[in-house]
């Protein structure tokens, strides 16, 4: 099967790259190698501290 939608192709590389580095930042602060998510670390550049740790 080749996909030749250039869009379509996009998407699937975008979810096949992202769901490893979620596993991988997912498994580093469950074992403590990590203290924040990558997503808390991208948010604090825009929002105030104590936004990003707090739900």
């Amino acid at each position: 099967m080749i996909i030749r939608d250039r869009f379509t192709l996009g998407v699937l590389a975008g979810i096949v790259a992202t769901v490893p580095a979620l596993i991988v930042n997912t498994l580093s602060v469950a074992l403590g190698f990590a203290k924040w998510y990558s997503h808390q670390i991208g948010g604090s550049i825009y929002l105030h501290p104590g936004l990003t740790d707090s739900p």
